[in-house]
């Protein structure tokens, strides 16, 4: 596999017939979100009555580290069969100043095309590509399914986050044990207190919390515009 930074490159792979293909790779550009939104939909189960479309460009076009970098896969007869989506991130290290990261987000390969290894040559690839726009370091956090594969490709456990859960009377403890619901991905709509962005207004007073969650440890960058 050839790559090129920021540009095109190909590799060969086992086609459906089992013959052998080229694959095309190339970032994404302005025109290719509609493919882009209907491979993740199909990939990934989205609900077609689901703002998808709102949802991906408030995530990867309004994320106030900047406009995320997407990578195609694209099969000899212009056809899309993988997606690779970085999230870009910036934290803030013990010293004050800015590391530049990237947070391996979303991933989708054609159902035809399973098994070719598209998410880890996507994946590779991306991860020369923002190395060399200064980029120092990639995190996420996969789930069971993702996970062995983001090991095979060098990713090390760092953590696992504790959660912990004060219930409210002990007559609650068995509701608790019991729940078994997901979390919904789109908010419920809520008439009490106020709008966030309306609580955020109040610049001074959240520009003073934010401050004082700056650590002697590495942190989240966080900004009003973060959290708007």
């Amino acid at each position: 596999m050839e790559l090129r930074c920021g540009g095109l490159y190909r590799w060969t792979m086992n086609s459906r017939a089992g013959e052998r293909s080229p694959l095309h790779v190339r970032r994404a550009e302005a025109q290719d979100r509609q493919r882009v939104l209907e491979l993740c939909g199909r990939s990934l189960g989205w609900s077609p009555d689901g703002p998808n479309a709102e949802f991906f460009a408030w995530k990867h076009d309004l994320n106030p580290f900047g406009v995320s970098p997407i990578w195609l896969a694209e099969s000899e007869l212009g056809e899309l069969v993988g997606v690779r989506v970085f999230l870009r991130w910036e934290f803030i290290g013990a010293g004050g100043e800015t590391i530049k990261m990237v947070r391996a987000v979303d991933t989708a390969t054609h159902p035809d095309w399973q098994g070719q290894g598209i998410f880890t040559k996507l994946t590779l690839g991306a991860l020369e590509d923002v190395k060399a726009e200064g980029v120092c370091g990639v995190f996420n956090t996969p789930n069971d399914q993702s996970r062995p594969g983001y090991l095979k490709m060098g990713w090390v456990p760092v953590a696992k986050v504790p959660v912990a859960v004060r219930p409210r009377s002990l007559l609650s403890f068995p509701r608790i044990l019991q729940a078994r619901a997901s979390a919904s991905k789109w908010s419920e709509p809520c008439e009490v207190g106020c709008e966030v962005a309306e609580a955020l207004d109040s610049s001074t007073a959240t520009e003073e919390r934010l401050a004082e969650g700056a650590g002697a440890r590495i942190s989240t960058k966080y900004s009003l515009e973060y959290l708007r």
